[in-house]
């Protein structure tokens, strides 16, 4: 089952369990944010090193 389709099983009917949809979107982009984080002093010396003549 990937992620998205775990986020929305939670729904059902007219009931929407708030605290279990958002603590499953945290977990999605979490290791997201976390990767963005560690490349992200290495992508900006990249693209700096690659516009200097």
């Amino acid at each position: 089952m990937t992620s998205p389709v775990a986020a929305t099983s939670y729904m059902s009917g007219y009931e929407l369990p708030w605290g279990e949809i958002m603590a499953t979107g945290t977990l999605i982009v979490l290791p997201m944010v976390v990767f963005a984080l560690a490349v992200s002093g290495r992508l900006v010396q990249g693209l700096t090193m690659g516009a200097v003549k």
